[in-house]
Parts: C-alpha cells; structure tokens; sequence
C-alpha cells in the first residue's frame, strides 16, 4: 500500500465527471460513455450492461425468459428523465 496517497472517491453523472477529467480535476473515472467521446481522454471497457425489464411478479410477462420490444408495444414504461440518461458531449 501507500499510505502517502490522497485517494478522494465522489459520485456524479457521466455528463459531469467529462469535463472534471478533461480540465484534470479528476485522475480517473467509471463513466457511461456518451455516444462520442473526447479525442482527449484513453478510455478501456470493464463490461457492458444489459438493459432489464422490471414487472411485479404477478405481470403477464413476469414468467417470460426473454422479452422482446415487441411484448412492450403497448406497455406502460417509466423512463428515467433526460436529465439522469447518459448524454453525448463533445
């Protein structure tokens, strides 16, 4: 270990830790990628996410193994709004 490195951890939005990395306020950071990325920032991987289906136990589809977009044509869906989604900056 060592025990001489200031190590701060903070939690943000995507669209907020960019520009912090960018001005190099920040070192490093665990980011959803927008859609195009700074030319200036080496970014790696570490895994991709799946996006889910949430329905309570008792829904029509809750049994299904696989859903299709297709099977949520007409369903209600709560979106999360513009601000909280994973935007593209330049």
């Amino acid at each position: 270990m060592a025990p001489d490195v200031k190590t701060q951890l903070m939690e943000d939005k995507s669209i907020r830790l960019v520009p912090k990395l960018l001005a190099g306020g920040l070192d490093l950071a665990f980011i959803r990628p927008p859609s195009v990325m700074s030319r200036n920032l080496a970014v790696e991987d570490l895994f991709s996410e799946t996006a889910v289906v949430a329905v309570p136990a008792a829904h029509a589809l809750a049994d299904n193994k696989s859903v299709s977009i297709l099977d949520l044509a007409d369903a209600q869906l709560i979106v999360p709004d513009r601000r909280s989604r994973p935007t593209a900056m330049i």
